[in-house]
């Protein structure tokens, strides 16, 4: 195992050797390459010893992903049905929705009986909070547009 903290350069040398050798020096996939080793446990915080851990291994066996909107795609992938259905929706229309038309293009009834502002619902709070979209005064727009065309590779294209 590997630790951040400990006065060994090299350990944390060796982590950055290889999240540059997986995400090629992107900034965006450096971010969500880590993230994405955070959530799924390969990278972790020891309260006990006071630094970030990881085996070195199992990090470099990981599959590298092709590109931004592949690692991009296996998030979204991740996230539930109708958070996906709206971030393919929004893909469609463009890098930004204002939240009123989302809710309508998505079949969302209430998008009549509420104000837009109430309408943030836990799904598009869940994109947020997972860095997928940002708020930008009435509209939410995709954080990145690798994310855009993430979300809309995921649309079948007969469908698109």
């Amino acid at each position: 195992f590997a630790v951040i903290g400990m006065p060994e350069q090299s350990k944390t040398d060796l982590l950055a050797d290889i999240i540059y050798r997986k995400t090629g020096g992107n900034a965006l996939l450096v971010i969500q390459f880590v993230k994405y080793l955070w959530e799924c446990g390969l990278i972790w915080f020891s309260f006990r010893q006071r630094c970030w851990r990881w085996d070195t291994k199992i990090l470099e066996a990981k599959s590298i992903f092709k590109d931004a909107a592949d690692l991009l795609s296996r998030k979204i992938l991740f996230l539930p049905k109708d958070i996906q259905f709206k971030l393919k929706k929004m893909a469609c229309i463009g890098s930004q929705c204002d939240i009123t038309i989302l809710h309508l293009i998505c079949g969302d009834d209430s998008a009549s009986k509420e104000p837009p502002d109430e309408l943030c619902n836990i799904n598009i709070a869940i994109a947020v909070d997972e860095g997928l979209i940002q708020k930008n005064g009435p509209n939410y727009v995709f954080a990145h547009d690798q994310i855009e065309s993430a979300a809309y590779s995921l649309i079948p294209e007969e469908q698109r």
